[in-house]
């Protein structure tokens, strides 16, 4: 009993757990008397009923809480499996029961809430999906009546996507046809946006050029110094003369590359803006696709 750490015989009942297996018990109990024999087995016995009990009743309670806060399907079935596993306790049976009625209630109102959801996309697949879940649960008066709402929509939805593919089906053909018509310039009418565009930067382009300088002053300088030269050569100073006729042929030169570059970039912005204004002037005379769709509704 020492081992044990229990005072006297009586308070073996009181071990946690049993002690069949205890060295001392076994050497005991073989010459111990049938009545003394009879004594020890009820106290192990009284523990293990003790130590069932309160298994069961850590079940209880945990099987307890969790149908307390269960609230999915698979809670209540976790919470059901452990009412399950102690029949007879208590009234862990009904609670099993009721925890199995609940998971299917949670498992109903999933489903419910899931096909809800896919019926609000829209579409007739996503609507007739949705009418299939419920299916399963037409017993609900609830899913039921949802089932007959959602076989109205998705009617309704098959109509609004038959004439969405005919429209798109009417376009793509017209699309087909307008470029048929207009095949010579197709290439000008998909570019219609970057041609409207580059037509307003080479005007742009153009009013810089024209207001930028151009070497005027250059080039007044440089007939007056080249006057000057040849006054200077005629007055006996041919060295200054000749610096000034330099400087002035070189100033001269000089501005009228200047002038030459600028009515060169001139010209060649008129030429692209002529011929963006004859693009343009295509484009205004072709309807663009919109304007052909509209002329051509049925």
């Amino acid at each position: 009993m020492c081992d044990l750490q229990v005072t006297g015989q009586t308070g073996l009942s009181n071990c946690a757990e049993p002690f069949e297996n205890n060295k001392n018990y076994q050497k005991a109990i073989r010459f111990a008397s049938p009545e003394l024999q009879n004594e020890l087995q009820g106290y192990i016995e009284a523990i293990k009923d003790r130590n069932e009990i309160d298994r069961k009743n850590r079940i209880y309670s945990d099987a307890l809480e969790k149908l307390g806060y269960s609230t999915t399907e698979q809670s209540f079935r976790e919470a059901a499996n452990l009412f399950q596993a102690i029949p007879g306790w208590k009234d862990a049976d009904d609670k099993h029961e009721e925890a199995l009625k609940k998971a299917e209630t949670a498992r109903r109102k999933a489903l419910y809430d899931e096909a809800v959801a896919l019926a609000q996309e829209g579409d007739s697949k996503s609507i007739s999906d949705a009418i299939n879940m419920l299916s399963s649960i037409s017993d609900s008066k609830l899913a039921g009546k949802k089932v007959e709402e959602l076989t109205s929509l998705v009617k309704s939805a098959k109509e609004k996507e038959a004439a969405a593919e005919e429209k798109r089906l009417r376009l793509e053909g017209l699309k087909l046809q307008y470029d048929e018509e207009n095949k010579e310039n197709l290439s000008i009418i998909n570019g219609r946006g970057s041609i409207f565009y580059n037509h307003r930067v080479a005007k742009d382009h153009l009013t810089q050029e024209t207001e930028a300088k151009s070497g005027g002053g250059l080039r007044i300088w440089g007939i007056i110094q080249t006057s000057l030269g040849v006054l200077l050569l005629f007055l006996d100073s041919p060295g200054i003369g000749i610096i000034n006729l330099l400087f002035g042929i070189a100033a001269l030169g000089i501005g009228l590359a200047l002038l030459s570059a600028k009515m060169k970039k001139i010209s060649e912005l008129k030429k692209e803006i002529a011929d963006y204004e004859k693009k343009i002037a295509i484009l205004n005379s072709i309807p663009t696709l919109d304007e052909y769709v509209k002329a051509h509704k049925e």
